[in-house]
């Protein structure tokens, strides 16, 4: 399937770039030979079209990335030094692909500033691992904003979401090592309080697979990264509910 998948957004792409490059080209021959206002009016018209293949080409390339991530490259990771200083900043950063594939608001600072990231004391400080922090950190990435969304999906926009306790921030990201060799990350959110949106442990079962999603125009295809990338790494990533919360785990080999 993932094979399958790769060939279709592979030869989708090639015909988006292809009716790119041939309206970029007509354009160029238009503008030498028609009036300039006449060729401007042209420009006007089809540049907009133009813009939405590139789009689209490059939404293709997310949904590809999503689906079948690339092979991980480990390096050797201090894992209390990787996470400590700026890991929130990481996740909150847009990428490249943000804009195409619809996966962030345009300000991330209230979703960050509304994070704590605690790192226990389980976790040595010349904890090493074997990691692409590359990949870990879109997956955290992807984990983290899945909180985020569902948190706000279940919110209105003049209703916004309570802490679980005053004070407390709204998303919670916790590195623990519950045994030895093995790196815990758990992202803590909220559970929906509508009964519209409620979550099941049935429901949390089928995250992971692409497909699975509440949200609209969405395809559910950054928990499944998240999963594949914890498989590529010898870890796995689950979630589940407690006391009211949402609770995402990835868990990857640590020495």
């Amino acid at each position: 399937m993932d094979e399958l998948l790769a060939k279709l957004v592979h030869s989708m792409r090639n015909r988006l770039n292809a009716m790119v490059l041939e309206a970029t080209d007509l354009g160029e021959r238009l503008a030498e030979r028609l009036p300039h206002q006449a060729a401007a009016a042209i420009h006007a018209e089809v540049q907009p079209l133009i813009v939405q293949a590139r789009d689209a080409a490059q939404w293709l390339k997310t949904v590809r990335d999503r689906a079948t991530p690339p092979e991980p490259r480990p390096t050797p990771v201090r894992v209390r030094q990787w996470a400590e200083p700026s890991l929130l900043h990481k996740l909150a950063a847009p990428t490249e692909s943000d804009t195409a594939a619809g996966t962030d608001a345009p300000d991330s600072a209230p979703r960050r500033a509304g994070t704590h990231l605690r790192i226990a004391d389980d976790i040595p400080q010349d904890a090493e691992a074997q990691w692409d922090t590359a990949l870990v950190t879109a997956a955290l990435r992807e984990l983290w904003l899945n909180a985020w969304e569902s948190i706000e999906l279940d919110h209105p926009c003049d209703q916004p979401p309570a802490p679980p306790t005053p004070g407390a921030a709204l998303v919670t990201i916790t590195l623990t090592s519950p045994a030895p060799g093995t790196a815990l990350w758990t992202i803590t959110s909220p559970a929906p309080a509508r009964p519209s949106t409620q979550l099941t442990p049935e429901y949390l079962a089928t995250l992971g697979h692409p497909g699975h999603t509440r949200r609209r125009q969405h395809l559910g295809l950054g928990c499944s990264f998240a999963v594949a990338v914890a498989r590529q790494h010898h870890g796995q990533c689950t979630w589940r509910l407690a006391e009211k919360l949402v609770i995402a785990e990835l868990a990857l080999p640590m020495k």
